[in-house]
This record gives structure tokens, C-alpha cells and sequence, in this order.
């Protein structure tokens, strides 16, 4: 059982009281007080208020952060990290939310985060909807799955490739405009970034936090030449979501990735036919913490 403290950074939220009441009744987390930077944030709960200097003392396992707003979230922990309490015992309240979390796993995985690459913003959705910091270029992005394999190929040639402003790309049918780049001989679609600076910057800080020996490669299609071909790709931890009836190293029956019913509205319901699961035939959590069921 995990002893955990809970932060309020917003008034009394009965969401996220179910959410710790639902862990408690599993025999899986013992809330033993709740700090607040206002006091009436912390009625509510059940649970004695406990100063925020005083946390070291109680030595929880975890704070779990009762806020949505990310922002928030991500300025509530900040201040936890700076006064000294450890970053991989955080756990913001909507993360236990997701299909197949863990406290061990999650601890794991905000002490050693992934590397993530995908085709598109899978992997910025991951990061953002785990509470996990970005430690990939590959976020707000786009590839073509021709183009997104030839980087699989020898990512480190191209991450050491100047990136080139191409234009400007609209898709008329879906009302989007964006900055278009050159890495080499592939395109990278900059799709969530106003202008080419932006999207390039953001791509050359975020490719030195790359952590080689802790990757992740994901992907999506049902082109069987595109997923034979990824599933013949040398890495350790790789999945490829597909329709195509392949069978190989990495592949990942669509039909055995169903939409988790703990929230409605994780990764906006799809991200290109890619759906996170509460299925015991993949769990996230597990696959990109590297723990075997």
C-alpha cells in the first residue's frame, strides 16, 4: 500500500476524491493528510491538513496533485522539487485516471523517462496526458510513414542534420496551415507551431535530452510493406499498432486496443487510429517503463 499525501491546488474537487477513494478501496493507497497553499482548498478530503514544511516529516511515498489545469500542475510540482521532495514520488491526480497505471511504474517512469519517437503526435500526447517531461524532438510534428521509417533508420545522421524551411503546407480539409522543413532527404510537418524558428527551436533543444539507451519507437499503419519493414527495425522497444494482418516483432493488433472507460476524452479519443488501452493484452505504463507483466 502507498502512503500518499494529497496537494490542493484548486477548491474541493468530489473528481478527484473519487479517483483517491477508488485506489483506497482496492487496498492500494492510504491518504494520510493533505497540504494546500490556501487552507479551505484542503476541506473536503477527510484527512488532516498537513504544512507544506512539514512533508519531509510524514515521508509520504507520494504527493498526488489534485489540479487539472496543467500548467498548474506542472508550477505545483516545480515548488515540491525545489523545496527538496524527490520528482519521481509526484503524481498528478489525472495520470491515475489513465488505464493500466501503477504507483511503482509510474515512479519509474517520471525517474527514467523515455525516449519517444512516432510518426506523429503520439508521442507528445503520451508525454503530455503522463505528466512526463518532454525527452523527444518528436512532439507537435508529423512525418509520412515513408519518411518517418527512413529516420528510423539512422535517426542519429538525421538529428545531426540541419533542419530547412521548405514553406508553407495547407490542408484544406482540415483547416490546417503550417511550416514545413527539410531534415536531409525526408519532410517534417512542424504542424503545431506558428513558424518555422519556432518548430525548429523546439526540435534542436528537445534532441539533446535524447536518451539512447532508454528509446521508445512507436508507430501506427495498416500498410503491410510499412509494418513488416518496421518490425524488421533493430530496436529493443518498438510497437507498431496496425490493421495489417502481419505478424512480427513489434506488432500490435488493432482489435486488441480498445479506448479506456476511466476517461472519455484520453488522447482526444484518437490519435490516428491509435488508442490507448485498458486491454491486459497491452499496457502502456509497462511497455514504456521497459516492466514485463
Amino acid at each position: 500500500m502507498v502512503k500518499c499525501i494529497a496537494y490542493a491546488g484548486e477548491l474541493y474537487s468530489a473528481a478527484a476524491k473519487k479517483t483517491i477513494e477508488r485506489y483506497e478501496s482496492a487496498g492500494e493507497l492510504e491518504l494520510t493528510g493533505i497540504i494546500a497553499d490556501k487552507p479551505e482548498a484542503a476541506q473536503g478530503y477527510g484527512v488532516p491538513f498537513v504544512d507544506k514544511s512539514q512533508i519531509d516529516t510524514e515521508r509520504p511515498d507520494a504527493v498526488i496533485i489534485l489540479a487539472q489545469d496543467r500548467r498548474r500542475v506542472r508550477r505545483m510540482a516545480q515548488g515540491l522539487i525545489d523545496a527538496g521532495f524527490p520528482d519521481e514520488k509526484i503524481v498528478p491526480v489525472s495520470v491515475m485516471n489513465l488505464a493500466g497505471f501503477d504507483f511503482g511504474i509510474y515512479r519509474k517512469l517520471r525517474s527514467h523517462t523515455p525516449t519517444i519517437f512516432s510518426l506523429n503526435c503520439m508521442a507528445g500526447l503520451l508525454y503530455y496526458y503522463m505528466g512526463l517531461k518532454f525527452m523527444s524532438p518528436i512532439v507537435n510534428i508529423r512525418f509520412t510513414e515513408r519518411d518517418y521509417l527512413r529516420f528510423l533508420q539512422d535517426p542519429k545522421r538525421y538529428l545531426s542534420t540541419e533542419l530547412t524551411y521548405l514553406g508553407i503546407e495547407s490542408v484544406s480539409y482540415l483547416g490546417e496551415t503550417y511550416p514545413v522543413a527539410g531534415c536531409g532527404d525526408i519532410r517534417i510537418a512542424l504542424v503545431h507551431y506558428p513558424t518555422f524558428e519556432e518548430g525548429a527551436k523546439k526540435w534542436n533543444l528537445r534532441k539533446e535530452r535524447i536518451d539512447w539507451d532508454n528509446l521508445v519507437v512507436l508507430n501506427h499503419s495498416d500498410d503491410e510493406d510499412i509494418v513488416r519493414r518496421f518490425s524488421a527495425l533493430p530496436y529493443e522497444r518498438k510497437a507498431c499498432f496496425t490493421g495489417a494482418k502481419v505478424e512480427g516483432s513489434g506488432i500490435v493488433p488493432k482489435q486488441s486496443v480498445k479506448m479506456s472507460d476511466l476517461d472519455g476524452a484520453f488522447l482526444r479519443n484518437a490519435v490516428n487510429n491509435f488508442f490507448f488501452t485498458n486491454n491486459a493484452d497491452f499496457n502502456m505504463f509497462q511497455f514504456l517503463a521497459g516492466v514485463d507483466e
